[in-house]
């Protein structure tokens, strides 16, 4: 319950009680810090670069972060910086209107961002700003109204919802880097409303062979360029709901990936032909599937094709609703409301004498999850 002031200097007397002064470079700069806590304190303009042990920041808010003093680097992540933190938790916090440059630079092993809000972010012409990093784990996040290009890909990353990211650009509401994607766990996510941008990526690259062993389950990806766009190799992909994006809903790509040293084949462009080994099951996808691992296709492995399977009973027997399989311009009655041929009938109708739920009873007993 400390309250921390800000006092003017000899040569400068405040008339008011009320003084606010702009920080040009670092309002704050702590670094080697152990067992440090921050809690209820509003961060407004400068920069913030914070690195410790057992530091945590609780119940804050950050505005309109930025470093005016360096405008020839807002480009440059470590340089310009709206927060850089080092093994530092937060919690409960809000993240607004931060310009320019890369806004949150939250990394280490032992960094946390947890039940927070970033919102209205960076909506100034030619930003030039990136993908913020939330920590090592990130959860109950929320990340709205905001031309950021998405986020940067926690370790571990779940029930966070993305929305409403409208930059055009070759970035994603979640974004795993070449080597982000090793051993990581994306899950409970909801990606939506990214019309210029994937939903969900794994990135590559001709040596990007370290863009293995990502573990994804339980996404929605909503309204985006692609849905989900995944690189590499050895992923597995469980109960993912892709629908309404303009280009791919599910894409597990076979180029921009290589094997090291002696397992390479040795194609073209130092190619290794990807996802052949990634695993995609109990999913839905609505119109387009990119998919060249055997859960998607009947025939043997050296024959399996990569765009649009069309076996449908193969693809059911993995748990895999893909509408164009099932022949998408047709009506899926299976999936309609049940009562909907009966929206009409007199309260007196036989039809509700044999059990037959009323139009009013919302109830339903039917499991609409893929199987």
């Amino acid at each position: 319950n400390e309250t921390l002031y800000i006092y003017a200097d000899d040569r400068y007397v405040p008339t008011s009680n009320n003084v606010r002064i702009r920080v040009l470079h670092r309002m704050l700069n702590i670094q080697y810090a152990a067992n440090l806590e921050f809690r209820n304190i509003n961060f407004f303009g400068g920069s913030i670069d914070l690195h410790g042990i057992n530091v945590l920041v609780e119940d804050c808010n950050f505005e309109y972060l930025h470093d005016i003093t360096l405008p020839a680097f807002r480009d440059h992540g470590p340089l310009c910086a709206g927060l850089f933190g080092w093994q530092v938790d937060f919690i409960n916090c809000v993240f607004s209107h931060i310009p320019f440059v890369y806004s949150l630079k939250i990394k280490g092993h032992f960094s946390l961002v947890e039940n927070a809000l970033l919102t209205n972010m960076d909506w100034y012409a030619n930003p030039g700003g990136g993908a913020p990093a939330l920590g090592n784990v990130c959860r109950y996040m929320t990340v709205e109204n905001s031309k950021i290009g998405g986020v940067g890909g926690s370790k571990l990353m779940e029930y966070c919802r993305i929305e409403d990211y409208i930059d055009p650009c070759d970035c994603s509401g979640i974004n795993r880097g070449a080597h982000g994607a090793v051993r990581s766990m994306t899950r409970y996510n909801w990606v939506i409303n990214g019309p210029g941008a994937n939903g969900m990526r794994f990135d590559g690259g001709r040596t990007g062979a370290g863009n293995r062993r990502g573990v994804v389950h339980n996404i929605v990806t909503i309204g985006n360029n692609r849905g989900m766009k995944l690189k590499g190799d050895y992923h597995k992909v469980y109960h993912v709901a892709a629908y309404d994006n303009s280009r791919w809903d599910v894409q597990l790509f076979d180029g921009k990936y290589a094997e090291p040293g002696e397992l390479n084949q040795d194609l073209p462009q130092d190619y290794t032909p990807g996802n052949r080994h990634s695993v995609l099951k109990n999913s839905l996808v609505e119109s387009s599937l990119g998919c060249p691992t055997p859960d998607c296709w009947p025939y043997p492995e050296s024959e399996n094709d990569w765009s649009n399977p069309r076996d449908a009973l193969h693809l059911l027997g993995e748990g895999i609703w893909f509408g164009r399989a099932l022949g998408m311009p047709l009506p899926h009655n299976e999936l309609a409301d049940p009562w909907y041929q009966n929206l009409y009938a007199e309260d007196s109708s036989g039809i509700y004498a044999t059990g037959y739920p009323h139009p009013t009873d919302r109830a339903q007993d039917y499991d609409f999850r893929p199987r």
